[in-house]
């Protein structure tokens, strides 16, 4: 006899979160596929991008605002500076730290990108409710921000 899932809600919030991150990744990987982005690197190109105007942050600085490890930010970052979409450099003042910035492709890269994401937003929000997913950023957001 195959094995059926319980007819019991899905009590684990881990697993909960972790299954609704995936579909809703999906949902912007496939909006950004046109432009040869993924919704991780997305993600990690418009948060650099937040930094402009400012000193560029170490791989530390960026690493704590995405609430990832250091080793998983250098990696996702490869794929992105092979591309010439973000540029590693030492820090002037402390030669053990890297900085990183956008380069004018990755500047260019996150333009471009903007109407793909606006595409995957709007249709989370027609699926999910406008209102409905502007309360979710909010308790994820509060959760990502050390407040659970």
């Amino acid at each position: 006899m195959a094995a059926t899932p319980s007819s019991r809600p899905y009590l684990c919030n881990c697993g909960a979160l972790r299954k609704a991150s995936r579909r809703v990744s999906r949902l912007y990987d496939e909006a950004l596929a046109p432009i040869g982005l993924g919704s991780s690197q997305h993600t990690l190109l418009v948060e650099i991008s937040r930094w402009e105007g400012s000193q560029a942050p170490t791989l530390w600085e960026l690493a704590e605002s995405m609430v990832m490890d250091r080793t998983t930010i250098a990696r996702n970052l490869k794929p992105l500076e092979r591309d010439g979409y973000v540029a590693i450099r030492p820090s002037k003042t402390d030669r053990r730290s890297k900085l990183v910035s956008l380069t004018a492709a990755g500047t260019a890269k996150v333009a471009e990108s903007k109407p793909y994401w606006l595409q995957a937003q709007k249709a989370f929000e027609r699926a999910f409710g406008a209102k409905e997913a502007a309360v979710l950023r909010e308790q994820l957001l509060s959760i990502a921000n050390d407040h659970a």
